[in-house]
């Protein structure tokens, strides 16, 4: 279950362009706060401490604590904009939860015992077709993470979203149940006529290349 961040935030009140302009220039990214059937508040958080968290990949699958005003607000970061060219975060918007919230969220999974796995150690590949599972839950019982164990696997096994045990409490979101999470798929073999033929070709282009 995904617990509480602390994460502190500012009001912002200069608005606009020119206002998120400068809050960028003194080093803070600007954000918004809504959900909950009231009114939006204009928020900035330090860049420092955002790109901190976005060192997490379940940055948008925890819950964070922010105060605003004298009020503690439980919030669920929805999106992040990033600059085109820098990759600087340019805004953060920020959804008010409640106790009786569903939310839907991207968890990311988690692949144990890859060292133990004899497909692995045998040469195979893993082959992650799905990185991370959108889910439906209430607030609190957010996972961090959805393991998959590798333990035993094989060459040639498929894991299939109706093999996975969810916790408690939370739904897949619109996925087929059939749909393949991951397989473990041979070890590619090189083909010894193709590097024939390849060492036999480069000499030659090398000897045209010559030509004027």
């Amino acid at each position: 279950m995904s617990t509480a961040r602390t994460l502190e935030v500012n009001p912002r009140t200069a608005l606009g362009t020119g206002g998120a302009r400068e809050s960028r220039r003194s080093g803070f990214t600007p954000a918004i706060l809504y959900g909950g059937d009231q009114a939006p508040v204009a928020l900035s958080v330090e860049e420092r401490l955002l790109k901190k968290e976005l060192l997490d990949a379940g940055i948008l699958s925890h819950i964070y604590t922010i105060k605003v005003g004298s009020k503690e607000e439980k919030v669920l970061i929805r999106d992040i904009q990033f600059h085109p060219v820098s990759d600087r975060p340019v805004h953060v918007d920020f959804l008010r939860i409640g106790k009786d919230s569903v939310v839907h969220v991207d968890v990311p999974l988690s692949f144990l015992n890859e060292e133990r796995c004899p497909g692995l150690k045998q040469g195979g590949v893993l082959n992650v077709l799905r990185h991370s599972l959108h889910v439906s839950c209430s607030p609190t019982d957010i996972p961090e993470k959805i393991d998959i164990d590798l333990l035993g696997k094989e060459i040639g096994y498929s894991f299939t979203l109706d093999s996975l045990k969810l916790p408690k409490g939370v739904k897949i979101s619109h996925l087929e149940k059939a749909e393949t999470v991951l397989t473990i798929v041979p070890p590619k073999v090189r083909n010894e006529a193709d590097d024939n033929a390849a060492s036999v070709a480069a000499p030659a282009e090398n000897k045209d290349a010559g030509k004027k």
